[in-house]
């Protein structure tokens, strides 16, 4: 009997020493990424594409790419539609400039925050990885970290823009660092830590990039002229311009003349499938559908958006053209806008019992407004036969677009 214990004793300790040995314990769970993977070129590679898809991370509730609600809606270029006052009744706020309400849940703009930062995050993620590589490992190690900075200047911006105040996150901060950092910068500052990034990208990106949808040098010096022109304005704490800056308006000037770019042949085409990426077209965030996936890569931003009730699109008819930006399209008889009278008068009449919408006399239009809304009994460029029982004339004073950058 002892020996038997003896025996059953010494087999366990067996099995335990056997159990506990160095490749059992070191063993890697499955879906769990090493800091030896990722730091392979391929998978380098893949966290940069990583960041830039953030970028295209739209929600219906969270915008990024598309600013319509922030943009078009607050401004007075475009009514919230939709189902009435009650329907996604937080653009309703926004379009009131009334976000102030006690215990009024204002769902959209903590998502865009959210995401905007969530993008900024993977973009430092992959420039953490990216310092510490060996160039001669890495020869793309440069061109691959200016895109980053783009980027992430690029959310730096948009946040700025929509927000004013935010704290200014960059990969060589530690998770303390991040936590405490604060957005009580002046505003001049925090636009020169975004420039920084842009001029980064502006000095080691190349004039054009072989593959579609990256940052090059051109985007770089549009976004520099935009921060720019932002600084020149300089305001007090009441954002009253109270300085106009010379020198960074230079800059701006500067800046918009690296830009190389050149006007489509039909100005139709930068709205038109098959010609995106256009010439027109400095940057742009990249969608996809029927692409393999579940969802595809769409913007779900503006899925609410499509004309409502008319058989040829579905739901849900919001952003629709505001009246006031419909009459912006008015011009003199040489072709120029009408800057402090344009809204006057309404373009249009009200529509007749033949469902026509006639011109009110004597006005002349850019011919850009039919391609920008559709109104009851004109052509519309984009379907061109759905108001083909209306009256199809139209009365355009035409302005002859130059063709070099001096615009």
């Amino acid at each position: 009997m002892k020996y038997n214990k003896t025996y059953i004793v010494g087999l366990l300790a067996a099995l335990f020493l056997t159990a506990c040995s160095k490749d059992y314990l070191e063993y890697r769970p499955e879906g769990l990424l090493s800091q030896e993977d990722i730091t392979t070129s391929e998978n380098v590679e893949g966290l940069v594409i990583a960041a830039y898809a953030a970028i295209a991370n739209d929600e219906m509730v969270g915008p990024l790419t598309h600013q319509w609600v922030y943009g078009s809606v607050r401004s007075d270029d475009a009514y919230k539609g939709g189902g009435g006052i009650g329907d996604v009744d937080v653009i309703h706020r926004y379009e009131l400039y009334n976000m102030t309400i006690p215990d009024y849940g204002d769902w959209m703009t903590p998502k865009t925050w959210t995401n905007f930062y969530k993008a900024i995050s993977r973009a430092n993620f992959a420039l953490k990885i990216i310092n510490e590589l060996d160039e001669a490992n890495f020869p793309n190690k440069s061109l691959r970290q200016a895109e980053l900075k783009f980027l992430r200047a690029h959310s730096h911006f948009m946040l700025k823009l929509l927000f004013n105040k935010i704290p200014y996150i960059v990969e060589t901060m530690t998770p303390e660092e991040k936590e405490n950092q604060t957005n009580d910068v002046s505003s001049d500052e925090l636009w020169n830590k975004i420039a920084e990034d842009f001029i980064f990208a502006y000095n080691n990106l190349p004039q054009a990039q072989d593959e579609v949808g990256r940052a090059d040098r051109n985007a770089a010096a549009a976004y520099l002229a935009k921060v720019r022109l932002y600084q020149a304005y300089e305001q007090d704490e009441n954002h009253q311009v109270v300085n106009i800056n010379t020198a960074r308006l230079q800059e701006v000037i500067d800046y918009a003349d690296e830009v190389t770019a050149s006007l489509e042949s039909d100005f139709a085409n930068n709205f038109l499938d098959g010609f995106d990426n256009g010439p027109e077209s400095i940057w742009a965030a990249q969608f996809s559908i029927n692409d393999g996936t579940l969802v595809s890569r769409v913007s779900f931003v503006t899925g609410l958006n499509s004309p409502h009730g008319t058989g040829l699109y579905g739901c849900c008819g919001f952003h629709l053209a505001s009246q006031n930006m419909v009459n912006a399209f008015k011009t003199n008889s040489n072709g120029l806008p009408l800057l402090d009278t344009f809204n006057d008068e309404d373009i249009f009449n009200t529509v007749d019992g033949s469902g026509k919408t006639p011109l009110t006399s004597g006005i002349t239009l850019d011919p850009r407004i039919d391609h920008t809304v559709g109104v009851p009994g004109r052509p519309f460029k984009y379907r061109n036969t759905v108001n083909e029982s209306g009256d199809m004339a139209v009365s355009y004073t035409h302005l002859t677009l130059p063709t070099n950058r001096e615009v």
